[in-house]
């Protein structure tokens, strides 16, 4: 393979759906300026608001706190 078609790759981004959540909730608390201790709205509503299910939701959750 020539090195010169290598131009036409830009690097994919490894990115699943949970993924996705962890970028959206750590720029809420961000945005929100949450702070250690402070709750976060219920697992339902933030399902919701993101358009994924709470399986999804509590999956990256779960991830988070890990």
């Amino acid at each position: 393979m020539s090195a010169a078609a290598l131009q036409f790759l830009e690097p994919l981004e490894p990115r699943t759906r949970g993924e996705a959540v962890l970028d959206a909730l750590a720029r809420m608390v961000e945005q929100a300026g949450l702070q250690v201790g402070d709750k976060l709205p219920p697992e339902v509503h933030l399902a919701a608001q993101l358009g994924v299910g709470r399986s999804t939701m509590r999956e990256a959750l779960n991830r988070w706190e890990g």
